[in-house]
């Protein structure tokens, strides 16, 4: 099984990713969905994780990709922000894009609300935000391959130690 943490638009916030992640165990890799870019490699450092990226409409300076696809366990995942897509009026376009890629799994950002969308056979996945979070409680997901299916789950960062 591979187990993904995922996360994005921390702002800045990059420290906070330890905690976010203490209580769902052993990660294999960290997708990152963007704004902003040089947290990725931050929280890679910190939890001595493998960390994956792309860069958000806030990343004005960083030089790192828009969009990535990786394969992983059998299965494609299309990395993007997402806000090239116009994902705050829906996620059409993105759909059409993760297509295009032959993506099995698209991984988003920018909207800074956790969802999990199912269209055809495309699983459309937003993390949410734990630093700017617009629905009240900082999220962040995790995504499980294994033997060829792919589980997307949402948590709230508790700050209880």
């Amino acid at each position: 099984m591979i187990r993904i943490g995922v996360l994005g638009d921390t702002h800045g916030n990059y420290e906070m990713a330890e905690l976010a992640f203490r209580d769902v165990g052993k990660i294999d890799l960290i997708l990152h969905t963007g704004d902003y870019y040089q947290d990725a490699q931050r929280i890679g450092r910190i939890l001595g994780i493998k960390v994956e990226g792309v860069t958000g409409n806030c990343d004005f300076w960083s030089r790192g990709p828009k969009e990535k696809v990786l394969e992983l366990g059998g299965k494609r995942i299309y990395l993007t922000h997402g806000h090239q897509y116009g994902v705050k009026k829906g996620y059409l376009n993105l759909y059409y894009r993760g297509k295009e890629m032959n993506a099995d799994l698209i991984i988003f950002g920018h909207t800074h609300v956790a969802s999990k969308e199912d269209m055809d056979d495309l699983i459309l996945f937003n993390p949410g935000s734990f630093t700017y979070p617009r629905t009240g409680l900082p999220t962040y997901g995790l995504v499980l391959i294994d033997q060829g299916n792919i589980e997307v789950k949402t948590f709230q960062v508790t700050w209880n130690e």
